[in-house]
């Protein structure tokens, strides 16, 4: 006996319940499709071209002679390139755990209902939201050593002035210091999403209890907050190898290239000396560079970091 063209058992219905099956398991990529083809045309391929230039002598896709591991064994030899990468640890010690405690500390004080918070928070969040090259002609007229509003008042309370951007100590501290403050807003931000996410419940019980204000916060606070840190952590360490603007604008990679960081250089070496094969060596080690202190970061984050 024939089964019915509507039946389950039916060739008919089979294919189109396999149809069907087929389309919905192709439904999400179609949802994630228009942004996968933006992350590749404007992320990954970019990246892409960017190591197989790091391969050839000149910029043409076509007609480039291939070098091999040229460009890897020259830079390897480059002290430039050590000195930047040198610079650039400097910095990202100097920014990355100061920067979070400065945030840290600011969201607690911020995430109080205290007079006038309101203000304060928006002092807290302008400098981020401000152009990075209209602050630093501010801070440059600030650390300036003839006219600079903080060397003279280092004059007038009789303390001797700083050469602030001809000494290679002072000018990386002039540089972390500015970095600070105008990502502060940001990493406040997310640490305030991090604190508006511990629930109310917890903090309540707590006190109850009888744990003080310090005690709290070690042992609930901190341990909840971890994940939001490690964020931070992550991506201020990824930031630090792509600073420029602010390196530009403040120093101009001196004094004696003192502040010449990786990004910095990479600029540079493509965009005043043209060279671009070489400066897409650079940026491919850099991105790898990047990309195992990421790893490091989550496998010792993932053994540490207590999530809800």
């Amino acid at each position: 006996m024939q089964s019915r063209a509507g039946s389950p058992a039916s060739p008919r219905f089979r294919a189109s319940a396999r149809i069907r099956r087929l389309a919905d398991g192709a439904a999400p990529y179609g949802y994630l499709a228009p942004a996968l083809l933006i992350l590749g045309v404007f992320q990954l391929a970019p990246i892409l071209y960017v190591i197989w230039l790091s391969f050839h002598k000149d910029t043409s896709f076509f007609g480039s002679a291939w070098v091999g591991a040229a460009n890897y064994r020259r830079m390897a030899q480059d002290p430039e390139v050590g000195s930047a990468l040198a610079a650039t640890l400097k910095f990202m010690i100097g920014t990355v755990p100061v920067s979070t405690l400065i945030a840290l500390g600011l969201a607690l004080l911020l995430f109080e209902k205290l007079p006038g918070i309101s203000a304060f928070r928006v002092i807290v969040l302008l400098p981020f939201i401000t152009p990075v090259v209209a602050t630093t002609v501010v801070w440059q007229w600030i650390f300036n050593p003839q006219y600079g509003f903080l060397d003279s008042l280092l004059y007038w309370l009789h303390l001797p002035t700083v050469e602030w951007f001809t000494s290679p100590f002072w000018a990386m501290i002039v540089l972390v210091a500015y970095t600070i403050w105008h990502e502060a807003g940001f990493t406040v931000l997310i640490m305030l999403a991090g604190l508006t996410n511990i629930p109310r419940e917890l903090k309540e019980s707590a006190q109850i209890d009888g744990a003080n204000a310090p005690s709290r916060f070690l042992h609930l606070t901190l341990p909840l907050m971890g994940p939001w840190i490690f964020f931070v952590l992550v991506i201020n360490v990824i930031g630090s190898f792509q600073v420029f603007t602010q390196v530009l604008t403040l120093t101009d990679g001196g004094p004696d290239r003192s502040t010449t960081i990786a990004g910095f250089l990479i600029e540079q070496t493509a965009f005043q000396f043209f060279d671009l094969p070489y400066a897409a060596a650079i940026s491919t080690a850099v991105l790898f560079i990047v990309a195992i202190l990421t790893v490091l970061q989550f496998l010792i984050g993932n053994r540490r970091v207590f999530y809800q």
